[in-house]
């Protein structure tokens, strides 16, 4: 994806995407029930919610 005919080099562009859609580019995945918080492009905040761990393996005694 090109988008300097519509950007400039003080834009900052943020596109949110399912998987990975270029290798020449940095990509931070999402975590497990994890949402930003943007402004102006900019990630601000993240946080996950909802998230349980996972349970711990039951070893039977026999």
């Amino acid at each position: 994806m090109d988008f300097s005919a519509l950007t400039t080099s003080n834009d900052v562009v943020t596109i949110l995407s399912t998987e990975q859609l270029t290798t020449d580019e940095h990509w931070q995945p999402f975590k497990a029930g994890e949402s930003l918080l943007l402004q102006a492009g900019e990630v601000i905040q993240r946080s996950r919610h909802g998230v349980r761990p996972a349970p711990a393996a039951q070893t039977s005694a026999r």
